[in-house]
């Protein structure tokens, strides 16, 4: 996924370098009131040919010569020399009398720059058949169809304002487009119409129907906001695709139906990853008005590692609907509302699943948080949520997951319908880091995850606590992906399984056996006397003297142990190294049983830090 981005942007930063630079053969210039190679733009490339470069000067460019232009197949760098504000093309078409500001054929290599292009009443560009770059141009209120249009066409479109057009801001059939740069604005079908398409770093908003439509192969880092679908999708609508959608702001988009801020029908199968989807609304009816946030009807979709949050549904699932075997992934869901109090405040399931979220906050003091049908949960926390139930539903399936309330907020919706009360689930306080802020990663001793460390930048940070939460997931779920030290378990919630998992450490004990009869220090019985916690992963030298004074008479140890694990006699140092799945164990025997001295409640007493040295690899004295 990572590489097909990154291969996209480099494409789109390669051709609007294009964009800008000159061609290599001869310079036209265009002035329509002034002396210049040429007074109309159809003229100077009438006469142009391959690798030519025609530049407009400042200047209001209508009429015959000025409107319809046509490349005629010819690769010519078209640009203006001021920008586009101060050099406008108005083709001043009419329902009677149609025009459009350009129209390439089977052109190839073209590129056009800098020009305000408005007044086609069968919309501002159009092209077929054709390769090109529309580049730092503003292109509005065109009538009778989109800003630019191409069919079977491969053009980079960059950098562009594309407003108040009557259909699409850019609508495109067949065409391996690459959008970026553009804002896209106040359009009123809606703001890009693309497949397939590569869609990256764009603003879209204040459209009249879906953000972005259609089967693109990637939609990432755009600003997808208040948009207005009067059907299903109001950020984004995405059909037989595999798009991949990534690392976008999706907020404030409205749906007429379902899926206020992105909805995926059955026959995609979409990766949604890393967005923040916030503000959202699906404003249907009880039925329809379904995913606020998000609507996915796929079981090939891939969705984790998104914040979906403060959405509302007036029908299914205030933050999330899924449905027929899709599951969603190690997300925030929090502060989500529904206005059905049986469709799920956070999230509606049908036949889907949730494994490794955070649903936090949701509900406005009815309702529940998780509803639906053949549902299952697993390694996800529930916490703080306005509901008279966190799950309500037909078959459903809980599994090592924290729920405030225990298995008594967990409620079947009909009386034959049983809730299956899994193992490994919990009611305890996660110890989120600052939910009233949106922090919720888990405290830890060990470190955890601060987006606002080094200076925004991110890093790694200690607590005081460590959450109960943290390897509590499920023992057959993946964990490969958290960092070291880890316990070798899945942490519950949503960045269980990431790069953010807030860390579990390892612990070094070092006890004193119980039938030396030796005491130790602040232990009370003698039985724990020094405690480490290692936050990186550490060889050890444990090195314990053969002898200790006490009262000034040397005596010689029966043994030493450490957590509890036992060696042979006669050893007298070794290496523990930890990996994060056990505590380090070792154990000191001495030969010879001594006759221990004891104190007048029958023990002796020593501070086992001045019998035992403890150093890490690089030789350093560990201490508390």
């Amino acid at each position: 996924m990572g590489r097909t981005i990154l291969s996209a942007m480099a494409i789109v930063c390669g051709l609007i370098m294009f964009c800008a630079s000159a061609g290599a053969g001869e310079i036209w210039y265009v002035d329509d009131d002034a002396p210049a190679n040429f007074s109309t733009i159809q003229a100077a490339l009438d006469a142009a040919t391959d690798g030519d470069t025609i530049i407009v000067r400042d200047g209001y460019y209508t009429g015959a010569g000025n409107r319809d232009i046509d490349f005629q197949g010819k690769a010519v760098h078209l640009k203006s020399e001021n920008g586009p504000e101060n050099c406008i093309i108005d083709a001043q078409g009419t329902q009677a009398e149609p025009h459009k500001c350009f129209d390439f054929s089977n052109s190839s290599d073209w590129a056009i720059e800098g020009f305000t292009l408005t007044g086609g009443s069968h919309g501002g560009l159009y092209c077929v058949d054709s390769s090109g770059s529309i580049c730092s141009n503003t292109i509005l209120l065109n009538t009778g169809g989109s800003g630019i249009n191409c069919y079977r066409s491969a053009a980079i479109i960059a950098d562009n304002s594309i407003e108040g057009n009557n259909g699409y801001g850019i609508s495109c059939s067949y065409s391996p487009l690459e959008i970026s740069g553009n804002t896209v604005r106040g359009n009123a079908a809606g703001g890009i119409s693309g497949n397939p398409a590569v869609i990256i770093d764009n603003l879209i908003t204040g459209n009249t129907g879906t953000g972005i439509y259609g089967s693109p192969d990637v939609i990432s880092d755009n600003l997808v906001t208040e948009n207005v679908s009067l059907t299903r999708g109001g950020g984004i609508f995405c059909s037989t695709s595999t798009v991949v959608i990534t690392e976008n702001l999706i907020a404030a988009n409205t749906s007429a139906v379902s899926g206020g801020g992105i909805y995926s029908s059955n026959d995609s199968s979409p990766i949604i990853t890393n967005n923040r989807i916030i503000g959202n609304m699906a404003n249907g009816s009880a039925s329809d008005g379904n995913g606020g946030g998000l609507f996915v009807d796929a079981a090939g979709a891939d969705i984790r590692e998104n914040v979906i949050l403060g959405n509302t549904s007036t029908g299914r699932g205030g933050g999330v609907h899924l449905k027929n075997g899709a599951v969603i992934h190690s997300s925030v869901i929090a502060e989500n509302t529904c206005d059905n109090v049986e469709g799920g405040a956070a999230v509606y399931l049908w036949k889907a699943g949730a494994k490794g979220c955070t649903l936090a906050f949701n509900g406005n003091g009815y309702g529940c948080t998780v509803a639906g049908y053949q549902v299952a949960i697993s390694d996800c926390i529930f916490w703080g949520n306005d509901v008279f139930s966190e799950i309500l539903g037909i078959e459903v399936s809980i599994r090592y997951s924290n729920l405030p309330g225990g298995k008594g907020m967990a409620m079947p919706e009909a009386t034959e319908s049983a809730i299956c009360w899994g193992a490994g689930n919990v009611d305890v306080d996660p110890l989120f880091v600052d939910p009233q802020n949106g922090d919720y990663h888990l405290k830890s001793k060990f470190g955890r995850w601060d987006p606002a460390a080094n200076g925004g930048t991110g890093g790694w940070v200690y607590d005081s606590v460590t959450s109960p939460c943290i390897d509590a997931g499920a023992e057959w779920s993946c964990y490969d992906q958290e960092p070291l030290p880890h316990g070798s378990r899945v942490n519950m919630g949503a960045y269980g399984n990431t790069a953010e998992a807030s860390k579990s450490g390892w612990v070094l004990k070092v006890q004193s056996s119980p039938m030396s009869g030796l005491g130790v220090t602040g232990t009370g019985g003698g039985v724990t006397g020094y405690e480490k916690l290692f936050r990186d992963k550490t060889e050890v030298s444990l090195r314990a003297p053969q002898t200790v004074q006490l009262s000034g008479v040397a005596y010689s140890f029966q043994r030493w142990v450490l957590d509890g694990q036992e060696l042979s006699r006669g050893v007298t140092a070794i290496q523990v190294i930890m990996d994060g799945a056990h505590e380090g164990t070792a154990v000191y025997d001495f030969p010879d049983p001594p006759a221990i001295p004891t104190d007048v409640n029958g023990d002796c007493i020593v501070n086992i830090l001045d019998l035992l040295e403890v150093r890490n690899s690089i030789g350093e004295r560990c201490s508390e």
